[in-house]
């Protein structure tokens, strides 16, 4: 029944549903994992698999939508807003549930391995860039394979900042945030870019369409990067 609700609001963007229904599940998950095995490692790759479905069908459903229709470049911006926004807000609605699940004592995080210069780097801006690209563009290259590496990006990163988070102070967390919120975003723009490149090679569609969907989605996720980029150097 969830699951259903949950693929409603998918297809019709409703944020507030989405990111409602996505933390109701990582917290349930989180209380199931407790009992069964405490690993966060499992939980990480438990939530993901619950997520990836839905996702899944959502954005092949998307990606085909884009492919075949006839609109302007503008009105393709907008679509893609939308997508990006609604797999973005399931990577916070992770988090969330990952942090609640910290602070009800069902999980602490102590097997994610994570050194806090991993998360706040004194490295310079190309050394930020250059290692946020190579992610974006592993990224990519998960979901052209599957769809489903998308959502297993998101639920990773989001066990980092619940790991960094649960060995830190709030102050630490919140500086972290700015630019881990847009690392993301770069991050679902790629995989929207690998996606789309995936149902490409599956649809017969018009070239030039297609390069205008593809060269928005690349466009944004190294904006997304190099202002995050800037961010965590200043």
């Amino acid at each position: 029944m969830l699951e259903t609700a949950y693929h409603n609001a998918l297809n019709n963007h409703q944020y507030g549903l989405v990111a409602l229904y996505t933390y109701i599940v990582t917290v349930t998950l989180a209380g199931i994992n407790h009992w069964v095995s405490g690993s966060n490692l499992f939980l990480i790759s438990f939530t993901a698999l619950a997520v990836a479905h839905p996702v899944v069908n959502y954005l092949r459903s998307v990606n085909k939508g884009d492919l075949e229709r006839h609109e302007s470049f503008e009105e393709i911006i907008g679509d893609h807003v939308e997508e990006i926004t609604t797999v973005w807000m399931i990577f916070i609605a992770v988090l969330a549930g990952f942090l609640t699940a910290h602070i009800a004592g069902l999980t602490t995080f102590s097997d994610v391995s994570l050194d806090a210069a991993n998360v706040v780097s004194d490295t310079g801006f190309q050394a930020i860039l250059t290692n946020n690209a190579l992610v974006a563009a592993y990224t990519a290259l998960l979901s052209f394979v599957s769809v489903a590496g998308l959502v297993f990006v998101l639920a990773w990163n989001a066990g980092l900042l619940a790991s960094y988070a649960s060995q830190t102070r709030a102050l630490d967390v919140a500086f972290v945030l700015p630019h881990g919120l847009l690392e993301v975003a770069g991050y679902v723009s790629a995989g929207l870019a690998g996606s789309l490149l995936a149902m490409r090679f599956q649809l017969d569609v018009d070239d030039d369409l297609w390069a205008e969907d593809l060269s928005f989605l690349v466009a944004a996720s190294i904006a997304f990067i190099a202002v995050a980029a800037v961010i965590e150097t200043l």
